[in-house]
């Protein structure tokens, strides 16, 4: 497993509530707004709703006026110019996540037929899902990739 380093995080724990992690190692802990940056750099100034201090961090929680999309890549943006990714926190274990990305199908996996193969699988929080079929069992170096599309209730 590898670790990205960030000045900061950001995670989504509701479909409109963002949590930042400031480390106060950090040059700049007090904060007065921070912007969500979708990727086509629209900016949307975040209301801050609250800010608790923690031992070695500042937790600061946001309020987004629109509804965060699991499939969509956000970033957040201090004043300061310090950006990060946003990431996928709390929200999975909420009823509103259940509600919105439960699939209830009996198709996931493959389903094969003399005609075609089919691949399904439910990965509401990927962003992006690759598919590799191998040309031999024995040969793990020969393959075909292909990107899978999204579809309803985050299944690809």
């Amino acid at each position: 497993m590898f670790h990205i380093k960030r000045a900061f995080e950001a995670y989504i724990d509701g479909f409109q509530e963002i949590t930042m992690i400031i480390p106060k190692s950090n040059k700049h802990t007090l904060h007065s707004y921070f912007h969500l940056i979708q990727d086509d750099d629209r900016k949307t100034k975040l209301p801050i709703v609250s800010r608790e201090e923690f031992g070695d961090f500042i937790k600061y929680i946001l309020h987004s006026p629109e509804v965060l999309f699991l499939e969509k890549k956000y970033d957040i943006e201090d004043e300061f110019g310090g950006r990060t990714d946003l990431q996928v926190g709390g929200v999975i274990r909420s009823k509103d996540f259940d509600e919105r990305y439960a699939y209830d199908g009996n198709d996931l996996g493959v389903t094969y037929t003399p005609r075609s193969t089919k691949f399904k699988i439910w990965a509401p929080t990927a962003s992006k899902v690759k598919l590799r079929i191998y040309q031999q069992y024995e040969q793990g170096e020969k393959f075909t990739e292909m990107v899978m599309d999204r579809k309803e209730s985050g299944t690809w």
